[in-house]
């Protein structure tokens, strides 16, 4: 008991000032209300760095490498990877591109890559492959 006869356990052990239920509604009102402008806020930065990031880049084969090695077509292909993951970084590819052969005889006897395009002959198909390794060899359709 204490000085005052009152059993220690219904004494008030908290030192808060009771609330009324307006107040409550308010405080509530307000974290709703932070809560909102924040998803907002988020979903807004979302939005903005996919429409930044779907940048169209040309067919032009200039390629460029990333800090890896992994070798990208061109600027705007590594530009629109560093922007959809910005932990990729430029860096210089490790072996330079050997020139490609500019001229081939005019001999039909046609081959394909593996996306079905046709090229007059191995030696043009040769020439594509030097300008973009991703293209490979691949079965021409029974037309031929």
């Amino acid at each position: 008991l204490k000085h005052d006869n009152t059993p220690l356990t219904h004494q008030r052990t908290t030192h808060l000032k009771p609330t009324t239920p307006l107040k409550v509604v308010k405080m509530v009102s307000r974290v709703f209300l932070v809560l909102v402008v924040l998803q907002v806020l988020y979903i807004s930065v979302q939005t903005r760095n996919r429409q930044q990031c779907s940048q169209v880049c040309t067919l032009k084969f200039k390629p460029v490498c990333d800090s890896t090695g992994k070798v990208y077509r061109s600027q705007c292909v590594l530009d629109v990877a560093i922007c959809n993951d910005p932990s990729i970084r430029p860096g210089v590819c490790g072996v330079t591109q050997p020139e490609c052969p500019r001229f081939c005889p005019e001999v039909y006897q046609p081959v394909c890559d593996s996306t079905g395009t046709v090229y007059s002959n191995q030696c043009f198909l040769n020439i594509a492959i030097c300008n973009d390794p991703s293209i490979k060899p691949g079965a021409c359709g029974s037309s031929f």
